[in-house]
């Protein structure tokens, strides 16, 4: 087992504490910039470099960091049980355990809120005292007053039994950890972290270093390697830019949570329904009761609902960011309050300070207090912003020239504009951001009752008479446009300018230049209005949810900003994730629309995903290719009314098979599997040209040849002619595709005939694969049962003899696995190969309903009802 300590922030003595703050042991060559309300990706980009030239890292690399690459992650949503041992263990020898003693009340309470905030954000299921016949493993709890000063305590991220040890008398020593922002309290989270499989984001450890100094400067090899990001680094968070006083983390913190989840799963059950969160605290926490936890440096993470931030009680200052994957300012304190990835916070109050706000894509409701606060409307939504007292100000996007006030009756101010409609109240300023810039007071932002230029705009007609004249426009509206009942603001300059890339070069986000070409060029030459769907947009890349959310609006910003320049595009389908799933068949039909809002609020948290390929199911079958060619409508079509409950696939053609079987079409079109699949449908069939004269899948396994992209780099070696075992095994199959639940039967007819198969395994689900000999054989071994993972890495193998062998898996994603079976005796003959559905641990939504979350709520007392505990032979995939 791996031991790991813990020294986070200033060398420890209980009899005498030493408080040594980490940065000021070093002199940067840079230190960041104070940015305030900020996400991690725009810290990083304020980073680059200072911070001593130290590298940032993405947030793949920054959670495999954190992660034990030795089997540190044990399997997701199976019990792990925790105990308080009452003697030392006889296995616990040396003198770090001479001073054993048992934990105190005090302790055991802190423990228990520790288990439960790591089990909050992730798919972990803690049981006190669980027997072993019903847990995974188990961490367990002791003191030892003989650990060595400058050790809080130590942990072990790997084996069965994960012992987590304090540095603590409990005959003398006093205990904090039952405090909100303790140390103790961080340090019994980050030692659990440990047992989670969780490591120091860098090479150190307060008991491996002789005495040497542990810095910032010397050890932390990248920039993000703070106690603002993780709560399993060492150094203070003031490294970074931040600013926690003597505050610990009273939480897991934003990359922790990256990393459990990316193990573990997200608990969606976690407070699923409005919450709030500071003062007036709904969250069943006291971490997040910000009458409690008074200078708060936390991380929320939330599974639903609208939820709101009250900061109210607060009268310091607060620059607040409402964006996930955020930090903000709060209680004194600089970055000490983060939004996890995907947590979506809908309101926000701020308190008596001189305070700043930053919406997120949601429709948001920010309300400021007393000071003279500012409010920047950038993610879009119908926003609601009252300002309180004191002189506030509003900043928008665009300029205004892009908007239209409405005088309401109590004297609010609705505000149509490209990013919703906003309802404005006690607000002095208003700061338009596009152009040159303009600041107007609430009277004169009122006077804009009408805007010519997007009534001109929003009316095609109008623009062939008036062109851009405004006061015509004007004049229009009062003599004729309203009594005809013509739109004043229908056009949309944000969705203009999605709709066509080219623009988004010439004027990028200025909307109000998008607005005049439209009038000057863009009608003449029939540009579309619309078309770019921000939500299909978000949908294509899971990373825009985590960190933008259900916004449209939010979608079309993301691209224009960001997307179009990286030449990000619209991938998602909503027929072809329907037709990945019976129920959402049976449900919604050929609704496409209905398709992506089920994945956007339901079948992300379902772990769903786009299986179907329209294309490859007319490949896999010959009959439809003479119906229908290469027309995917009809593919649809066919497959919800016939093709499914025929039990056709889509899997029999391999695009990389067809490359491999036609060099020519390897050196024309590459490995682009869409443009191969089309080939096939539009020439390759017709031509009569061959789909399985080359087997990729065979061919890798019998040259190792593994990772993201094998079977590219497979079919690229058989056409070099770089390696052995050009003839491929199985082709004697007439189908590799194997569907959960239904057998498959095939035989060995030779030693050398090695089959294989592949099946699509959902997410957070044990299988059991049973195959069967049906010749009765006396052999020691007649085959050898393998299992790949969707990388064609080999994860675990088991010999098997009549009259079957069997083994249980684990999916913790959605992914394809292969199977191998490879005959160890001419007397293997015949076989039935089956996988079948152990247990799952996601509730499917139906008919559109919400679905169930992934992982239970747990009691604060973790008393969870113990799960079966996992075979010997279990794999995690």
């Amino acid at each position: 087992m791996r031991r790991c300590s813990v020294r986070p922030g200033f060398w420890y003595h209980r009899e005498n504490i030493v408080h040594f703050d980490v940065g000021a042991m070093c002199i940067l060559c840079g230190r960041i910039e104070e940015t305030h309300a900020i996400t991690t990706a725009e810290l990083a980009a304020n980073a680059a470099g200072v911070a001593g030239g130290k590298p940032i890292l993405s947030d793949a690399d920054f959670i495999e960091r954190l992660q034990e690459d030795d089997g540190g992650a044990w399997a997701p949503l199976q019990t792990i049980g925790f105990s308080f041992l009452t003697s030392r263990p006889a296995s616990s020898t040396g003198s770090d355990y001479t001073g054993f003693n048992s934990f105190i009340d005090a302790q055991k309470e802190t423990a228990r809120l520790a288990l439960q905030l790591w089990s909050d954000v992730a798919g972990l299921r803690f049981t006190e005292n669980a027997p072993a016949s019903a847990r995974q493993g188990q961490i367990t709890f002791a003191n030892s007053s003989s650990i060595a000063d400058g050790v809080w305590g130590f942990a072990f991220t790997t084996g069965i039994t994960r012992p987590v040890w304090v540095n603590f008398d409990s005959t003398k020593d006093s205990w904090g950890g039952r405090t909100p922002g303790s140390y103790d309290l961080s340090a019994t989270l980050h030692e659990i972290g440990h047992a989670l499989g969780l490591v120091h984001p860098g090479d150190y450890n307060a008991s491996d270093n002789s005495g040497a100094e542990v810095t910032y400067a010397n050890k932390a090899d990248f920039m993000q390697d703070s106690r603002q990001y993780t709560l399993m680094s060492y150094f203070s968070a003031t490294e970074t830019g931040a600013n926690h006083a003597r505050k610990y983390a009273a939480t897991p913190l934003l990359y922790d949570v990256l990393a459990v989840q990316d193990w573990y799963g997200r608990n969606y059950a976690t407070r699923a329904g409005d919450t709030v969160y500071g003062f007036n605290s709904t969250a069943g926490r006291s971490v997040f009761d910000f009458t409690q936890n008074t200078q708060p440096v936390v991380t929320i993470w939330d599974g639903g609902g609208r939820n709101s931030l009250d900061l109210s009680g607060f009268s310091s200052n607060s620059n607040v960011d409402l964006r996930p994957g955020s930090f903000s300012d709060v209680s004194g304190l600089s970055r000490n309050l983060s939004v996890a990835f995907a947590t979506y916070i809908a309101a926000v109050t701020t308190g008596a300070g001189i305070d700043t706000v930053r919406d997120n894509g949601l429709s948001n409701r920010i309300l400021t207090g007393a000071g003279d606060d500012l409010v920047t409307l950038a993610g879009g939504g119908d926003d609601t912003v009252d300002g309180g007292d004191g002189t506030d100000s509003l900043r928008l996007l665009g300029g205004s020239d892009v908007y239209r006030a409405i005088t309401n009756s109590d004297g609010s101010l609705t505000l149509k504009g490209p990013t919703g409609s906003l309802l404005v109240s006690n607000v002095e300023n208003f700061v338009f951001t596009g152009g040159a810039g303009q600041t107007l007071t609430r009277e004169q932002v009122a006077a804009l009752d009408f805007n010519g230029l997007l009534y001109i705009a929003s009316n095609p007609d109008l623009i062939t008479a008036f062109g851009a004249d405004t006061v015509a426009a004007r004049a229009h509206w009062l003599g004729f446009g309203q009594r005809e009942g013509r739109s004043q603001d229908s056009f949309n300059p944000l969705t203009y300018l999605a709709t066509n890339k080219d623009l988004i070069a010439a004027f990028g986000l200025d909307l109000g230049a998008a607005t005049r070409h439209y009038i000057s060029y863009g009608h003449k030459e029939g540009r579309l209005l619309a078309g770019f769907d921000g939500l299909a947009y978000i949908a294509s890349d899971t990373s825009r949810i985590d960190t933008i959310g259900v916004s449209a609006v939010g979608g079309l910003l993301d691209y224009i900003q960001n997307g179009a320049a990286k030449g990000a595009t619209i991938t998602f389908d909503g027929l072809a994730y329907l037709a990945s799933y019976a129920d959402l068949r049976a449900a919604f039909g050929l609704d496409a629309t209905a398709g992506l809002n089920h994945y956007l609020n339901y079948g992300v948290k379902e772990y769903r995903e786009v299986r179907f390929d329209a294309a490859a199911y007319l490949a896999s079958n010959p009959d439809l290719i003479r119906a229908f060619g290469a027309d995917l409508k009809a593919a649809y079509s066919h497959y919800f009314s016939f093709g499914a409950a025929e039990g056709r696939g889509w899997k029999s053609f391999n695009a990389f098979d067809y490359a491999g079987s036609n060099p020519d079409l390897a050196r024309a079109l590459g490995y682009d599997t869409a443009a191969l699949t089309r080939h096939y449908l539009t020439n390759g069939f017709a031509e009569g040209r061959p789909t399985d004269a080359f087997d990729v899948t065979a061919y890798a396994m019998a040259n190792n040849i593994t990772g993201d992209d094998w079977q590219v780099a497979a079919t690229k070696a058989f056409l070099a002619g770089t390696r052995a075992n050009g003839t491929p095994f199985g082709t004697d199959q007439t189908n590799h595709w194997l569907t959960v639940g239904t057998p498959a039967t095939g035989t060995f007819s030779s030693i050398n005939d090695n089959d294989w198969f592949t099946f699509r395994g959902d997410a957070y689900t044990n299988y059991k694969v049973t195959l069967e000999f049906l010749t009765l054989s006396s052999a020691t071994t007649l085959a050898e049962l393998g299992l790949r993972g969707q990388d064609n890495v080999l994860v675990t193998y088991k010999y098997g003899r009549y009259p079957s062998v069997t083994m249980e898996i684990f999916t913790q994603e959605a992914e394809d696995a292969i199977i191998e079976l490879t005959p160890f005796s001419a007397t293997a003959g015949d076989y039935r190969l089956t996988v079948s559905v152990v247990t799952t641990n996601i509730t499917n939504g139906s008919g559109g309903a919400p679905a169930g979350a992934p992982v239970e709520a747990a009691p604060f007392e973790l008393d969870i009802p113990a799960t079966e505990p996992r075979p010997a032979d279990y794999w995690l995939l």
